[in-house]
C-alpha cells in the first residue's frame, strides 16, 4: 500500500483522475467517488439518489442513445459534458458497463475521465513513439535490473543487431564482453548515484568507428527511481575531423617551435642539429640533415642542377631510440667529410632502394642489423640522384679507380658502408 501523499500523483492513474459511479437500472446513483467529486465538485451527498442525466448535459436525442446502446449492448463509451459545481462544464471521456449482483439486479459501473487530461497523456505518448521511430539516435530504455524494456531500430543498427528482439536483455547480450562491462559499470553508476555521463566515447562494437554514449536516471512523478535511459550517437566522422584538426594545428605547432629553435643561430651545422632535434620524435624517429660539401663549409650556393654522384654530408641527426643509429651518427661526425657521402643513413641495414632505408624502423634493433654483429650498423652513400653507393667490405679489395678520377667499387650498387 503506498505511503505517499493523496495530493501527490504517483502513477498514471493519478495523473487522469479516473472518477467511478454506481448507478442502478433507472441510472440513479448508487455511490460516487472522492475523484467523481474532485472532478465535478459535487458531493456523494449532492448527487446520491439523483439521476446521473441530471449533472449530464446534452438533449434528449443524446440520451436516448446512450440508453438504448447500454440496453442493447451492456456497454457504453464516448465523450460527453458534465455540469460542475461552479456553473461551468467540464469535459469527460465516460466508459459504462452493466454489472449484475447475486439476486439478479442490474447495476451500471461507469467511470469518468477528464478529457484534457487524457489528451496531454496521449500528446506526451505521441510524442514519445515519434522520437522513437524518427530519432537518428540510438535511444534506450532500461529496468532497474538494467534490462532493456524499449528501444528504437536505430539503436539496433548502431549496435548491429538489426531484428533482434532485446526485451528483458541486458547490454551484456548484446555486446562485446570488454564494451559490455564498460557499459554495465557506468549504467549501475547512474542508477545508484543519479549522476549522468554525457557524452562519452566509446569505440563501435563491430567493426571500426567511435560511438557517443549519454545515460541519465529515469525517475516517476513521485521522484522514484524506475531506471536508467540511453542514447547512442554515431561520431566517427566528428572524431576525424578532430583529428586531422588536431594533426593541423601539431604541425604548426612544430613549424613554430622549429622557428623558435633555431632562432639567431649563423652556424650551418648548429642550424642542422637544431633542426633534426626539434624533428625527433614529434614528426619522425629519425632525422637527418644532408648538406652539399659547399654549402657545409660556408661556400657559395650550388647550382641548382646537382650533378650525379655528389656526395653529401650529415650536418645534423637525432633519433628516438638511442642505439647503433647514434652511435653511427657519432661516428660519422668525427670522420668529418666523407668521399663516399653519407656514413649514417639509420636504417639501411638491410639492402634494398633508399626509399626503403628507413622501413626498419631502429637499426640497432632489425633482424638484417642484427646480422650484421654487434657494434657495427650498416650505412650507405647517398648520392643527388638518390643511388646508394656499393658496399665496402670483402668487395672493396676490387676497388678500382675509374677514368674520371673517382673511386668505385664492385658490386650491384646496392650495398652500404660500415662504421665501428
Amino acid at each position: 500500500m503506498s505511503t505517499e501523499p493523496a495530493d501527490r500523483a504517483t502513477s498514471l492513474l493519478d495523473t487522469l483522475r479516473i472518477g467511478i459511479v454506481m448507478l442502478d437500472e433507472e441510472g440513479t446513483v448508487l455511490l460516487w467517488s472522492p475523484t467523481t467529486q474532485e472532478i465535478c465538485g459535487w458531493s456523494p451527498q449532492e448527487v446520491t439518489g439523483h439521476r446521473l442525466e441530471e449533472f449530464i448535459a446534452g438533449d434528449d436525442e443524446e440520451r436516448r442513445t446512450r440508453a438504448e446502446v447500454l440496453r442493447r449492448t451492456h456497454e457504453w463509451r464516448g465523450g460527453m459534458r458534465l455540469r460542475h459545481r461552479d456553473g461551468g462544464l467540464v469535459e469527460v471521456e465516460g466508459r459504462g458497463s452493466v454489472l449484475q449482483d447475486t439476486e439478479g439486479r442490474s447495476l451500471v459501473l461507469a467511470t469518468l475521465m477528464e478529457t484534457r487530461r487524457i489528451k496531454a497523456v496521449e500528446h506526451d505518448l505521441a510524442a514519445l513513439d515519434g522520437l522513437f521511430v524518427t530519432s537518428p539516435l540510438g535511444i534506450a530504455l532500461f529496468d532497474t535490473g538494467l534490462r532493456y524494456v524499449r528501444w528504437n531500430e536505430a539503436l539496433l543498427e548502431l549496435n548491429s543487431a538489426t531484428g533482434r528482439d532485446l526485451l528483458g536483455q541486458t547490454v551484456a547480450d548484446v555486446l562485446p564482453p570488454g564494451l559490455a562491462e564498460e557499459v554495465l559499470r557506468i549504467q549501475a553508476g547512474v542508477l545508484e548515484t543519479g549522476r549522468p555521463v554525457v557524452d562519452m566515447i566509446m569505440p563501435a562494437p563491430y567493426g571500426p568507428g567511435a560511438r557517443s554514449l549519454s545515460y541519465g536516471q529515469l525517475t516517476d512523478r513521485a521522484g522514484q527511481v524506475v531506471g536508467v535511459s540511453c542514447t547512442v550517437m554515431d561520431v566517427t566522422e566528428r572524431l576525424e575531423a578532430l583529428n586531422k584538426a588536431e594533426a593541423a594545428r601539431g604541425r604548426l605547432a612544430l613549424l613554430d617551435d622549429l622557428g623558435v629553435a633555431l632562432g639567431d643561430r649563423l652556424d650551418v651545422r648548429a642550424i642542422s642539429q637544431a633542426i633534426a632535434s626539434v624533428l625527433v620524435p614529434r614528426f619522425a624517429d629519425y632525422a637527418g640533415v644532408l648538406l652539399r660539401g659547399e654549402v657545409a663549409d660556408g661556400g657559395d650556393l650550388p647550382e641548382q642542377v646537382i650533378p650525379m654522384g655528389t656526395p653529401l654530408h650529415l650536418l645534423g641527426f637525432a633519433a628516438r631510440h638511442a642505439g647503433g643509429a647514434g652511435r653511427a651518427a657519432a661516428a660519422a661526425r668525427t670522420r668529418g667529410r666523407l668521399r663516399t657521402g653519407l656514413a649514417a643513413v639509420p636504417g639501411a641495414g638491410f639492402r634494398g632502394p633508399p626509399d626503403r632505408q628507413f622501413a626498419g624502423g631502429d637499426p640497432a634493433r632489425h633482424p638484417a642489423r642484427r646480422s650484421q654483429g654487434r657494434g657495427r650498423i650498416r650505412t650507405g652513400r647517398l648520392l643527388a640522384d638518390g643511388r646508394t653507393a656499393a658496399r665496402p667490405g670483402h668487395r672493396a679489395r676490387a676497388a678500382r679507380r675509374q677514368p674520371d678520377g673517382r673511386q668505385r667499387t664492385a658490386g650491384n650498387g646496392t650495398g652500404a658502408g660500415t662504421v665501428r
